[in-house]
């Protein structure tokens, strides 16, 4: 027993003194068939060697000398979070939890296993938990608003961001956060002070003058936007945002403004290499969409099209853009150079997309989607496919002006259809 302990004081301070060869030494001439903490020291060491299977065995040895022990049930989770089994790492938190209810640190764990397995609203009542124990938990509060973005509730995020920088004034991490809690919540002075304190720790890259292009631009102030849009693109640093990024956020600022020419000046700047790429980002793609759209500003309506028509053609990947470039193809077929075979295969594309992906694309873009598509079959006097386009626009009548103008087409056409067998 006394061996044991005093065992364990120096391996500890060994490892204090990043001497990790000599502390495994000490570990491991202890008796590891009834000492726990000196199977996790070594199984925590075998982990800094990513010697995963030699951890898990320390584990287990561990587990076997103590199954309720508390740092053995958390580090047992965390291995089998790191392999993929994720329903076992809960049952691991839970067993922790039991042990100490007060702990931040496995309601963290415990919410990443749940967030591993798909169940958000688990993993964040987990962080609520967690973040009660302890609002000063760094990787609650972080974990808590990076969940929450993505289920679109940052309003919820501002107020432990704001309790958590009131003691951490210098952790960017969470100003970086509740700048965007704040923009997607529409508060967007309070975005750009957030960015300000940011940049003060930071430093201003290209990612903070790209997000106070938006931040100024939401809130009307478009020539600061502009100012700093351009000095995102100016600035070429390691730790900012992708120059595509900052790219793609200004040309739809200047397509607001209609600077269809710079918007070009810009895009070409770009063009060739972007074309050239087998694999492009979302931002890249979007780039493309934005140059042919400067182009239709500027008239060029032809070229326009058979750049969108070509990019489609050799693939674009984000099913966003795609149904973007198909609105302005399917459009270009039917009112600018109709044709009606191109225009119906362009438009069963964009209806086939929108449906398959209604769940995920935002609600205007389906609406203009379908509305697009029915708008083709009415000019080329499809009134079937209209009808059969209807059902599904139905839910966006009186509440979008574009679909109450389309369904009004339809039944103008049908009764002109009948005035005309009168």
């Amino acid at each position: 027993g006394d061996k044991n302990l005093f065992g364990n004081k120096i391996g500890k301070n060994l490892l204090l003194e990043n001497k990790a060869e000599e502390a495994a030494d000490v570990f491991r001439g202890l008796d590891l068939t009834v000492n726990v903490e000196a199977n996790l020291r070594l199984g925590y060491l075998a982990v800094l060697s990513s010697q995963f299977d030699v951890a898990s065995n320390y584990v287990d040895a561990a587990l076997s000398i103590d199954a309720a022990h508390y740092g053995t049930r958390v580090f047992a989770g965390g291995l089998s979070i790191y392999e993929g089994e994720y329903e076992t790492a809960i049952r691991h938190f839970r067993v922790a939890l039991s042990e100490r209810p007060n702990s931040s640190t496995a309601y963290v764990n415990l919410a990443a296993a749940y967030s591993c397995l798909g169940h958000s609203s688990k993993a964040i009542a987990s962080l609520k938990k967690a973040i009660a124990i302890d609002p000063l938990n760094s990787n609650a509060v972080i974990f808590f608003a990076d969940l929450l973005f993505q289920e679109k509730r940052n309003g919820l995020a501002i107020e432990p961001l704001l309790y958590f920088i009131k003691y951490n004034g210098e952790a960017v991490a969470a100003w970086e956060r509740l700048g965007r809690a704040c923009y997607f919540s529409g508060q967007y002075d309070k975005t750009i002070n957030a960015l300000v304190k940011q940049a003060e720790i930071t430093g201003y890259n290209s990612s903070v003058w790209n997000n106070l292009g938006l931040a100024n631009w939401k809130s009307k102030k478009h020539e600061k936007a502009s100012t700093f849009f351009r000095n995102a693109l100016k600035a070429h640093d390691d730790n900012g945002c992708s120059p595509d990024v900052a790219l793609s956020n200004y040309c739809w600022f200047l397509i607001e403004h209609r600077k269809y020419g710079e918007i070009i000046q810009l895009t070409n700047q770009v063009l060739e290499s972007i074309e050239s790429k087998a694999i492009k980002t979302k931002h890249e793609e979007l780039i493309l969409l934005q140059h042919c759209v400067a182009l239709e500003g500027n008239k060029q309506f032809q070229e326009a099209f058979q750049k969108l028509n070509g990019y489609l053609k050799a693939g674009i990947e984000d099913v966003e853009v795609k149904v973007k470039m198909l609105l302005h193809t399917t459009y270009h077929l039917t009112a600018i150079s109709p044709d009606k075979d191109e225009a119906f295969s362009h438009s069963e594309q964009l209806l086939s997309i929108a449906l398959q992906f209604k769940n995920i694309l935002d609600d205007t873009l389906v609406c203009r989607s379908l509305n697009n598509v029915m708008f083709t079959s009415l000019e080329f006097d499809d009134l079937g496919k209209a009808e059969h386009v209807m059902n599904f626009l139905s839910k966006f009548y009186h509440s979008d002006a574009y679909a109450t103008a389309t369904l009004g087409l339809l039944y103008l056409k049908k009764n002109q259809d009948f005035l005309n067998l009168l």
